[in-house]
């Protein structure tokens, strides 16, 4: 049951270790890890803190501080850690797509906890699985994926040449002897437009 798991039970929000240890019924509880979760400033998470909610560490926290469990989330419940609102993952969640999940299986489902469909349609899933509901997965833990870099204008490495090739030994230098000498920067166009401006 995902409402007494112990994964994330540990973590909560702090300046340093020592604080996110100390004065644990008020202390904010960070259950995904993240420090965006943590809504004070300049605080960020920590684990294997000596707060622990299966104690009822953090329980005062809402209270304390005017806070009512994910009320900062977006209207999906995904992205919690990235909109930095704090979830109480001690409650269920008020939205119940915050559980529907996609898998081959419900417990393919389980195991993996990795697409939310919040419509509750196959569509939102991956070809060859379907939407189950009611699973102990919760939307409110993930996280946006990273943008992927941009791809670059140019190679980043020269395509490769034969070993016997004259372009094997072109190099940069200030002159002809330097270049020699030192074989430092390959120009494998033998053109001066490969090498540093100096060179």
């Amino acid at each position: 049951d995902l409402y007494t798991s112990t994964y994330g039970s540990n973590m909560f929000c702090g300046s340093s270790w020592a604080e996110a240890s100390t004065s644990c019924e008020g202390r904010q509880n960070c259950p995904s890890g993240q420090s965006d979760e943590c809504v004070m400033p300049g605080q960020e998470c920590w684990a294997f803190t000596e707060c622990d909610t299966r104690k009822g560490h953090g329980s005062q926290f809402s209270a304390m501080h005017g806070v009512t469990g994910g009320e900062n989330l977006q209207g999906t419940g995904v992205g919690a850690g990235a909109t930095g609102g704090f979830v109480d993952l001690n409650k269920p969640s008020p939205d119940k797509t915050d559980h529907y999940f996609c898998g081959k299986g419900y417990e393919d489902a389980l195991s993996k906890c990795l697409t939310h469909c919040p419509s509750g349609s196959l569509m939102e899933c991956p070809d060859g699985e379907i939407c189950f509901f009611n699973t102990p997965c919760d939307a409110r833990l993930l996280t946006k994926a990273p943008t992927p870099p941009s791809p670059t204008t140019r190679p980043t490495t020269p395509a490769p040449v034969v070993y016997a090739s004259k372009l094997n030994k072109y190099f940069c230098g200030y002159d002809w002897t330097d270049a020699q000498e030192r074989c430092e920067i390959w120009c494998p166009s033998g053109s001066d437009d490969d090498c540093p401006d100096d060179q």
